[in-house]
């Protein structure tokens, strides 16, 4: 009796998906390429959507990508604004998602993020550190807030200022959109730290009301 109620669930929320039709995710408004940003006509790109168009094609739903500032993502989650945020990540913001059941997603993407120093710093360790800028919304996990100065700053651009003017003693950052910055004159003189902390890291789909999307999409990943 009990697998037939499930069945009977599984077939009405399977319906109603079909009838809903548009899903909507809620993604960063920013430019923060290769790993993702809006194009000309604000529409959300990267290997992240990719990877959710086609798992959405295969499935037959429609994802509608909404874009919201990077420290509204979880609120508008949570406030059930939106079906799902990406990325995310169990580790980030873990305070205001306490008393939340968030459902994750396998890995979408994984990444690294580190330090970017000038370098004439390039032997910086963590204990000489007094000041970080980070992008607004992130998370610079493996330095102490409480024994570091923050800086939150709108974008990249304004990051690799802050660092290359000496206002601040590092930059957090991830490595694959620091690399494409490295290569452009704005980025000279500055060099990602092989002394100070790195994290590994992987990107989410999180959802509080969608677990069953969740594992499908879980499966399809596998």
């Amino acid at each position: 009796m009990q697998r037939f109620f499930g069945l009977l669930l599984f077939i009405f929320y399977s319906s109603w998906l079909s009838a809903e039709q548009v899903l909507r995710i809620a993604v960063p408004d920013s430019q923060y390429q290769p790993l993702y940003w809006l194009d000309e006509s604000g529409q959300f790109r990267g290997p992240l959507r990719q990877t959710l168009d086609h798992f959405a094609n295969q499935q037959g739903l429609t994802f509608q990508y909404i874009p919201v500032p990077r420290k509204r993502l979880l609120a508008a989650m949570l406030g059930n604004e939106v079906d799902f945020r990406v990325p995310d990540n169990p580790l980030w913001s873990q305070l205001d998602k306490v008393g939340h059941n968030i459902h994750y997603s396998a890995p979408l993407l994984e990444y690294q993020e580190g330090a970017l120093v000038k370098t004439d710093n390039r032997l910086l360790t963590l204990d000489q550190v007094s000041s970080l800028a980070v992008l607004r919304g992130f998370t610079p996990i493996g330095y102490d807030a409480s024994k570091i100065e923050i800086f939150q700053m709108a974008d990249m651009p304004a990051l690799l200022n802050m660092v290359n003017s000496g206002r601040v003693d590092a930059g957090y950052v991830n490595f694959k959109v620091a690399e494409m910055y490295l290569a452009q004159p704005a980025g000279e003189g500055l060099m990602l730290s092989t002394r100070l902390p790195r994290q590994l890291g992987r990107y989410h789909l999180s959802s509080v009301i969608h677990a069953n999307v969740i594992k499908r999409l879980n499966a399809a990943l596998q």
